[in-house]
Order: structure tokens, then C-alpha cells, then sequence
């Protein structure tokens, strides 16, 4: 049973993640967990989410960024 979604404002979704990204509808926010340990989080406006652990904070945005493109395109694929 498919459950209805409904879409956030742009405003909402940049409040929780204010990092716009470069892959369509997805926000981000970076958080340094402990000393060089960071989380990037990552939402589209249905609430999709993406995650990363890691030290290196602009190899993480990347690899977020990566894999909300790869949601995207399987979207567009179904």
C-alpha cells in the first residue's frame, strides 16, 4: 500500500537543511559529529533522505550529492 506524501515548502526544507545542492529539489547540512568526524544529511522536498559519516567534509557533500542524483535519476527511470 503506497502511503500519500505530501511535499514541503522550499523555505521549510532549507531551514532544516540550509547547504542547497547542486542535484535537483535536495538540500544538505553538514555537522562535525566530534573533533574531524562529520555527518552530512540530505532531503528533497518529499522528504528522501541521504546520510554520510566521515572526515573528509567536502568528499562527503560529493558522495551525498552522488547518491541524491542517483535517486533522482531512478525516479525518472520508474
Amino acid at each position: 500500500m503506497k502511503l500519500q506524501v505530501n511535499a514541503i515548502s522550499e523555505g521549510e526544507l532549507i531551514r532544516e537543511y540550509p547547504i542547497k545542492g547542486k542535484s535537483s529539489g535536495w538540500c544538505f547540512k553538514l555537522t562535525e559529529t566530534s573533533n574531524g568526524a562529520w555527518k552530512v544529511e540530505g532531503s528533497d522536498k518529499w522528504g528522501r533522505k541521504v546520510a554520510m559519516i566521515g572526515t573528509n567534509e567536502n568528499e562527503l557533500i560529493e558522495l551525498a550529492e552522488a547518491e541524491a542524483t542517483r535517486i533522482n535519476e531512478k525516479i525518472r527511470a520508474s
